[in-house]
């Protein structure tokens, strides 16, 4: 192992270990929890036919909403506290470049990215289970695809919490990603325009 990833994988962990005692993201939690509940709630409200369906569809939905809000909570306050309490700087005085310091920030946020991932997803499975809703393998590929949404919707928050204040950064990750959703529907509605776009 070289060098440089000693000290992107120190760096890692000690980002790991400050984002894990935030309390934006033990509240981020505590909403994860509150979702599965009424994710339960929710099935019981719908058709007989319909229940796994809703819980099924409710908790991929929760899943990916919440990860993707903890990594723009985190990821926007992050580089920003560190800046502001000059630990950065503290950091950078040593023999280490401001790649690694980057990139083991971003490995560390993955870190809890998928611990959160991990949790929310065994609360799934288990609300699945009471209920009797059988696992497939398209549940497990949904998560990992909300996983590397959640990555990268991380980098991109990093990158604007870099030069920006946490509030524009923010709003700028948070657009991003809307637009990054909504891309299919932006092309439609380009696509069924006629004229110029003036």
């Amino acid at each position: 192992m070289t060098v440089g990833a000693v000290r992107v994988i120190a760096i890692a962990r000690n980002t790991f270990v400050e984002a894990a005692r935030n309390r934006a993201f033990w509240g981020l939690g505590v909403a994860a929890a509150g979702l599965v509940v009424s994710s339960i709630v929710a099935s019981g409200l719908a058709v007989s036919d319909q229940a796994s369906r809703v819980l099924v569809d409710f908790g991929l939905f929760a899943i990916g909403v919440l990860e993707v809000v903890i990594a723009t909570v985190l990821g926007v306050i992050l580089i920003y506290k560190e800046v502001e309490r000059k630990t950065f700087f503290l950091v950078l005085t040593k023999p280490v470049h401001r790649h690694e310091v980057v990139l083991g920030k971003f490995v560390g946020l993955l870190g809890v990215l998928g611990v959160a991932l991990l949790i929310m997803a065994a609360a799934w499975f288990v609300s699945l289970w009471t209920r009797g809703v059988s696992l497939s393998a398209d549940m497990g590929r949904a998560l990992v695809l909300s996983f590397m949404e959640a990555a990268l919707v991380t980098s991109v928050a990093l990158f604007f919490s870099a030069f920006a204040t946490p509030v524009m950064s923010g709003v700028f990750t948070v657009g991003v990603f809307l637009v990054g959703r909504n891309i299919a529907l932006l092309e439609e509605l380009l696509a069924a325009r006629k004229g110029p776009l003036v």
